[in-house]
């Protein structure tokens, strides 16, 4: 497990469930990922997120170096199987670099 890097997507409401409207409306996502030796930094996702975007904030976030700096060289990257992570661009940049992924079913908690 010292070995993985997780990673996720998350979107914060500004104004929430509650009801509150203190915020003045609007969201944000953010993407981030960590292992047992640390994290990267947490990025701003720009608007709707799609497979172009997802591996240019690899290329900034530099995941081919953050990985094996986090997990050491023999590295498995986690994400959750949505689908821009499994279209062509994102798939073709994790091949090229082999990245090893973890196996991990869509949807799962």
């Amino acid at each position: 497990m010292k070995n993985i890097l997780f990673s996720d997507e998350k979107i914060f409401n500004f104004d929430g469930p509650d009801g509150f409207q203190h915020y003045g409306g609007g969201a944000i996502m953010v993407w981030g990922a960590f292992s047992f030796s640390g994290t990267m930094e947490l990025q701003e996702v720009q608007g709707h997120q799609i497979a172009a975007g997802y591996v240019q904030m690899f290329q900034r976030e530099s995941l081919i170096t953050e990985g094996p700096r986090l997990c050491g060289n023999d590295w498995v990257f986690q994400q959750d199987n949505a689908t821009i992570h499994n279209a062509c661009r994102p798939r073709d940049l994790i091949q090229d670099n082999n990245i090893t992924l973890l196996d991990h079913p869509a949807c799962s908690l």
